[in-house]
């Protein structure tokens, strides 16, 4: 396997993960360094992607130390999840931030059709469960967390 293209993204961007649109035609990229999410359209011909807009996944005003770690699309393709929440229609922008029940969320990963999202929590040593909003995407405790050691990944169930 060799690459296909290289994408250049702004200075001190430091890309980390990335997800696809479920139309096929965009990829969010979040980068952790910088605590922003850049939208790229992709042709899948090609493998060429092409920046687009970049929005941060925190407020402006925020003053702790932020490293988001995951970039997820919810399956209808309005909402995506990192720190915050964004929408892309009408075009990207954050909506809210929401706390995730736990310390320093590693991954996550949206189950029972996109109602639910897990939280692996890495210094809280929990997994947390928090119910999606369906018409504006927030979050809610969804009353639970799974106790474990360290997490840093979780899987879609």
């Amino acid at each position: 396997m060799r690459p296909q293209h290289r994408v250049p993204l702004h200075s001190g961007a430091g890309p980390r993960h990335l997800a696809f649109d479920p139309g096929g035609a965009v990829v969010y990229v979040v980068n952790e360094a910088d605590s922003t999410v850049t939208a790229c359209a992709y042709d899948p011909d090609s493998g060429r992607l092409e920046p687009g807009a970049t929005v941060r996944t925190v407020p402006p005003d925020t003053l702790v130390d932020n490293y988001p770690s995951a970039v997820l699309v919810s399956p209808d393709g309005r909402f995506h999840d990192s720190v915050g929440v964004l929408s892309t229609q009408p075009s990207l922008r954050l909506l809210a931030t929401y706390p995730c029940g736990g310390a320093f969320p590693r991954d996550m990963a949206l189950g029972d059709g996109g109602r639910l999202l897990y939280v692996a929590n890495e210094r809280a040593e929990l997994v947390t469960g928090l119910r999606v909003g369906p018409v504006d995407g927030s979050l809610v405790p969804a009353g639970w967390a799974l106790r474990m050691p360290r997490p840093t990944c979780v899987l879609p169930n």
